[in-house]
């Protein structure tokens, strides 16, 4: 099965579960969250089910509070969304928002992805203690100017690695930008083009695979975040 479906293009965090690590989300809500009584009861039960689920979940990584911290914080996520959704109708219909817009749909999908984004901090950090001062020193010593003053080099990667793995970055957003847009795997997606422009991008990939077997040792020290499971 499809196991990653674009999740940073999510709206929500409900939205995020259900593109990522299909296969895990899937085995937790028919086997953990539907026996617990899943949102067939009363409210208080069903966000019960909901945290108990997450908190599972993150011990299901490991059994470290980082772990756990990160399953509560979505689970946290969706009961408090849930609960503060008639709020949100509400305000929305006052302030006349529109919802149908491009910016709304990129307003959620970038508030989903910070608070995504938060919780990994927990899930990557090898203690409670790292996962604090990491969360103090995004607020107390936020300094932009490492994006420009070249302190980034210090951290591994060079110039030239610096800029192959940029490339990446973006080859790897257009892929899901377009899988989003359209619906489909990248690969049915190539099928219905012209030839010509199927050839350009295997010539593309070759290449890559060439760029990334001088550069990608360097690049892809750090293993993909699900690799140890």
């Amino acid at each position: 099965m499809e196991n990653f479906n674009t999740p940073y293009f999510a709206r929500s965090i409900k939205d995020f579960w259900r593109r990522w690590h299909i296969s895990l989300s899937s085995w937790f809500r028919d086997y953990l969250y539907i026996p617990l009584g899943g949102n067939r009861c009363s409210r208080g039960r069903k966000y019960f089910n909901i945290m108990v689920t997450f908190l599972v979940s993150g011990l299901w990584h490991g059994a470290n509070w980082t772990y756990v911290i990160w399953g509560g914080l979505h689970g946290l996520y969706q009961v408090i969304g849930q609960i503060l959704m008639p709020i949100r109708k509400k305000a929305v219909q006052a302030l006349q928002i529109r919802t149908d817009c491009s910016s709304y749909k990129w307003g959620q999908m970038f508030v989903t992805f910070a608070l995504t984004t938060f919780a990994w901090i927990f899930f990557r950090a090898d203690s409670m203690s790292d996962a604090a001062l990491y969360i103090q020193r995004m607020f107390t010593e936020w300094n932009p100017w490492t994006l420009f003053d070249g302190q980034l080099y210090a951290l591994g990667l060079n110039r030239v690695e610096m800029k192959v793995f940029i490339v990446a970055l973006v080859g790897m957003f257009l892929v899901d930008l377009i899988s989003y847009q359209k619906k489909m795997r990248i690969d049915i997606y190539l099928e219905q083009q012209n030839l010509l422009f199927q050839w350009l991008v295997a010539i593309l990939l070759i290449v890559s695979v060439l760029v990334f077997g001088k550069y990608g040792p360097a690049i892809a020290s750090n293993q993909f975040i699900y690799f140890q499971f």
